[in-house]
C-alpha cells in the first residue's frame, strides 16, 4: 500500500508500513527512580506516630490538652532519614490572635529505601522534618518569668522582637535561641504584668525548622512487574504522600522553664 499524494504528488520510497513507528518495549525500572529522587531530592526526616495513651476511657476522646507525653496527642518513635522530592507545595495560612497557622500542604515522593538501605513505610500522621531548611514564622508569646519561653515551634534563630509597651529587644543582645526556645540573657526583658498577673506579650519573628504530616497516601502500595533475568519481577516503587505543615507543640521532654502549656491558651489545637 502506498502512501497518499501529497500536492498531486506521491512521496518518493515511501510506503505506509515504512512509515510508522516501530514498537518500543518499555519496563518500568525502580532502580532508575529511585536514582533520580536520590539525585534531585532533599534531605528528609521521618518519624512514626502512635496515639498517646494518656486518656480517661478508651472510648472517648478525652485527652489532656496539658499533656506533657506527646506532641498534639502523637508520639514520635523510630526517627530515620531519607531523600525525598517535592511534587509540588501549596502555601495556605489561618490566620489567629496569637499569630499564623501554617496549613500548606504539598506532595512528596518518598523512595523505597531509607540513607541505611531499610524499607521505608509511610502512613498516616506520620512525620516529615525539612533539616537542612528554615521558614519564618511570627506570632506572639506572654513572657515567662523563668527566663525561657516557648514558642509555637522549635526556635533556629530570631529576626525581631517587640513588646505591647512598644520596647523593642535585640536578638544576640537581649536575648537568644537556645536548644530550640527563647533564652533571654539578662533583666533587659518583657518582664511582668502586676495589674494583669500575667507576663507581658511580646509579638516575635523567628526562623524554624519546616515540619510536616502525612494527611494522605495515595500510592501506599506501589507495585509493578518489572524485568528481572530476563523474568517479569514483582517490584516495589517510590510512594506518593500528601503532607500538611501545621501546629504542632513544642518538645515537651525538655527540662527548662515551666510545665509545658499549650497554645494558646483556649487549647483550641488540642486533639
Amino acid at each position: 500500500m502506498s502512501m497518499p499524494k501529497v500536492n498531486g504528488k506521491p512521496m518518493p520510497g515511501t510506503s505506509m508500513y515504512q512509515m510508522q513507528m516501530p514498537l518500543l518495549e518499555t519496563t518500568l525500572n525502580p532502580e532508575v527512580f529511585e536514582r533520580q529522587i536520590n539525585s534531585q531530592g532533599v534531605r528528609m526526616i521521618h518519624s512514626r506516630p502512635v496515639p498517646c495513651p494518656m486518656v480517661r476511657d478508651l472510648y472517648t476522646s478525652d485527652h489532656s490538652s496539658a499533656c506533657n507525653l506527646c506532641y498534639n496527642g502523637m508520639i514520635y518513635y523510630d526517627t530515620r532519614e531519607f531523600v525525598g522530592a517535592f511534587a509540588g507545595n501549596n502555601l495556605q495560612r489561618i490566620f489567629g490572635q496569637n499569630g499564623t497557622f501554617d496549613m500548606d500542604t504539598a506532595q512528596i515522593i518518598i523512595p523505597v529505601h531509607d540513607i541505611k538501605g531499610e524499607i521505608m513505610d509511610i502512613q498516616y500522621f506520620d512525620q516529615v522534618q525539612i533539616p537542612d531548611f528554615s521558614v519564618r514564622f511570627y506570632q506572639r508569646i506572654e513572657h515567662s518569668q523563668s527566663g525561657y519561653d516557648r514558642a509555637q515551634f522549635p526556635v533556629l534563630s530570631i529576626d525581631y522582637v517587640l513588646d505591647a509597651r512598644g520596647k523593642r529587644y535585640l536578638p544576640g543582645v537581649d536575648l537568644i535561641a537556645e536548644d530550640g526556645q527563647i533564652k533571654w540573657l539578662s533583666q533587659n526583658r518583657p518582664g511582668y504584668d502586676a495589674q494583669l498577673q500575667r507576663g507581658v506579650i511580646y509579638s516575635i519573628n523567628y526562623y524554624t525548622k519546616p515540619v510536616f504530616t502525612v494527611m494522605g497516601v495515595p500510592h501506599q502500595l506501589r507495585m509493578a512487574q518489572t524485568k528481572g533475568d530476563g523474568q517479569n519481577v514483582e517490584a516495589r516503587f517510590p510512594q506518593l504522600c500528601i503532607v500538611r505543615k501545621d501546629f504542632i507543640p513544642f518538645d515537651s521532654t525538655d527540662k527548662k522553664g515551666p510545665a509545658d502549656r499549650p497554645e494558646p491558651r483556649d487549647a483550641s489545637f488540642s486533639p
